[in-house]
């Protein structure tokens, strides 16, 4: 479809406070006692980057020969660098494992942070795989940037799906922004129930202080 630009896809949705974190070994680094070593770990697809617009600050992004049978390999953002490593371009090439004796992934890319679990989320290491690589990928979230309005972005990827296969049924088909205010709603309405009761105490220690003076 021409209106859209780019397809990406993850099967760890953002901002819907998913815990999908994993325990991670990396050669060299020391972890204090008690120190939290579990860390979100996403499965994307090569264009996830580039849809959402995180940026790729050293190395590469994930390609399609990033497959099953090639060697493993993981992007990371810029807090899991500044976790581990002296910079960016010392973590490419550098290798960690997920658990003691998982395979190892290589470093190939470093991406710019990005809000994940929520939008108050803050200096969060990440780690990305291809998920191609995954023998058994499960389900997945799309995400599409369009160069059109979203009604008309909307159509166009209704089309695309039922091109594919007309009995496939899209659900919970929403722009970043709807998604972004939901995710505010209940924040909205707790700061619109405090300033409520903060005018109501207002109001009754007025005339609190209208009474004494009166008397």
């Amino acid at each position: 479809q021409p209106e859209l630009q780019s397809i990406g896809m993850t099967d760890d949705p953002l901002l819907a406070n998913s815990d999908s974190t994993f325990s991670i070994d990396v050669p060299g680094y020391q972890a204090q006692e008690g120190e939290r070593m579990s860390f979100e770990w996403e499965h994307v697809t090569p264009e996830y980057f580039s849809t959402l617009r995180i940026p790729l600050i050293a190395g590469r992004a994930f390609t399609d020969s990033d497959v099953p049978t090639s060697l493993k390999v993981a992007v990371v953002n810029e807090n899991f660098v500044h976790k581990f490593f002296a910079n960016d371009l010392d973590a490419i090439g550098r290798t960690f494992s997920v658990g003691k004796k998982g395979q190892p992934l290589q470093i190939v890319g470093v991406v710019g942070n990005a809000k994940h679990r929520n939008l108050h989320e803050n200096n969060a290491p990440i780690f990305y795989s291809p998920i191609f690589q995954d023998l058994e990928p499960g389900s997945v979230a799309v995400y599409v940037r369009s160069r059109t309005s979203d009604e008309t972005a909307a159509r166009a990827i209704r089309s695309a799906v039922g091109g594919i296969d007309s009995k496939l049924v899209v659900d919970s088909l929403q722009s970043m922004g709807a998604e972004i205010d939901t995710t505010l709603s209940s924040e909205r309405i707790l700061a619109f129930l405090a300033a409520s009761f903060g005018i109501v105490a207002v109001f009754i220690n007025g005339i609190g202080i209208y009474g004494v003076l009166a008397y």
